[in-house]
């Protein structure tokens, strides 16, 4: 009965009431619990929600030509804005992991992400087959909003490595360099902190669970620091 409740205070997060409840603890389960996980429900959900966003790009942006509309739906879908959209929704408190994952010590942020995927996987199939795929993608689009409502800037942070050497080798005739400062296993995933330099000056270093997702944020926190000193004006 308390882990019904749980589930339904989630679903309460999601906008969403299952009628078959087991479909949305499946896709809590990750596979370290060895029992049926959530892999096949986040692979579905993931094609659903390549479709339905491609489909509102399309429709909102007539004015788009296909590659940035298939750079904008990039950002939109990527690991990084799952993540955040997870943890905003509070999935990894419900998420069923496995001994081999410690929870004290933090679970890696990918599970969220992916289990997101797997709980719209797991509303496409529990939603009425005429109306499915216009639910799951309302709900998808809903839980997406803060993501699209900063869309543009969040597409120049996933491209912040180009956008930086662009703009150094106009402007300064150089590209930056990146450092990695250390690697360090927390939670039973591996951070990395690195750090990008222009020339002489350094900027302050950028951590994330893997070395291209870290030098992105390192090359945006160098640009976000040249824009607020009237440097970067790309």
């Amino acid at each position: 009965m308390e882990a019904s409740k749980d589930l339904e205070s989630l679903e309460d997060r999601l906008g969403y009431r299952f009628r078959n409840r087991t479909l949305l603890a499946q896709a809590l389960t990750h596979a370290s619990a060895q029992t049926r996980n959530n892999e096949r429900l986040e692979f579905l959900g993931d094609a659903v929600l390549n479709l339905v966003v491609a489909e509102a790009l399309f429709r909102n942006l007539p004015n788009q030509d296909e590659g940035r509309l298939t750079e904008l739906k990039a950002a939109l879908v990527s690991r990084s804005t799952l993540n955040r959209v997870a943890e905003e929704l509070g999935v990894s408190a419900y998420l069923q992991t496995g001994s081999g994952l410690n929870r004290e010590e933090g679970l890696p942020r990918s599970l969220s992400g992916n289990a997101l995927e797997a709980i719209l996987g797991a509303i496409y199939l529990d939603s009425p087959s005429d109306t499915r795929l216009r639910r799951a993608g309302h709900l998808a689009l809903s839980w997406l909003k803060k993501e699209i409502d900063s869309l543009e800037e969040n597409w120049e942070r996933d491209r912040s490595k180009q956008v930086l050497q662009t703009w150094c080798q106009r402007e300064l005739g150089i590209i930056p360099t990146y450092e990695l400062i250390r690697a360090v296993e927390n939670g039973g995933e591996t951070l990395f902190e690195v750090q990008v330099s222009l020339a002489n000056k350094s900027f302050p270093t950028a951590v994330a669970a893997n070395k291209k997702e870290a030098e992105r944020a390192a090359a945006w926190g160098a640009i976000s620091q040249l824009r607020k000193d009237g440097k970067f004006d790309a």
